[in-house]
């Protein structure tokens, strides 16, 4: 852990932009989260830095960052990310083990939430198709432990993004209202 790595860390925690990722970076000091996972990478901007923070209280190569995203399929109108390819240079480059799911949230982890094991921090982009999530709750359940923190990304009614940590119960909630369809 060195000077720069922690006031790296603390200008995520209290200064960065958005204001809203704050308190991602805020609760991996709190747990140590070195697994993390997150629905819609865009930029790789907000990847980069909870891997940054992340990576301050493990070994980089001790963090696990898995990233789902449409990269190229992304839909004409759509705010642009990072094709497939840039977003694994940019992550790889962190020296973190990075794991890049091309697709939907529900295909994504339809496909790959067995595999994947329990993480201990989860972001769901404001950016994720409303369908997709909707079907995808009920995948996350095999990526939860009782430590695992989940945050959700939302658009209020002005336009501005909120962050917004959801609570065991409102995941269940979420699971219940699609689980018995998504089978």
């Amino acid at each position: 852990m060195s000077i720069v790595s922690g006031l790296k860390h603390l200008y995520y925690s209290y200064c960065s932009k958005p204001e809203t990722d704050r308190a991602l970076y805020k609760a991996i000091r709190r747990t140590g989260a070195k697994r993390l996972l997150e629905l819609g990478v865009g930029d790789c901007q907000r990847a980069s830095r909870l891997i940054a923070a992340a990576a301050h209280f493990a070994d980089a190569r001790d963090v696990r960052y898995v990233g789902v995203d449409l990269f190229e399929a992304r839909p004409a109108g759509v705010a642009r990310g990072v094709s497939l390819k840039e977003a694994f240079r940019r992550l790889k480059a962190t020296g973190a083990a990075v794991q890049l799911l091309p697709g939907n949230a529900f295909t994504a982890l339809a496909r790959s939430a067995n595999a994947l094991g329990p993480m201990d921090l989860i972001v769901i982009s404001a950016d994720q198709d409303a369908d997709s999530l909707e079907r995808a709750w009920f995948y996350v359940p095999r990526l939860l432990t009782t430590s695992t923190r989940v945050f959700r990304e939302t658009v209020d009614g002005s336009g501005a993004l909120e962050m917004r940590e959801l609570r065991m119960s409102d995941i269940e909630t979420l699971v219940s209202g699609r689980g018995r369809r998504a089978a």
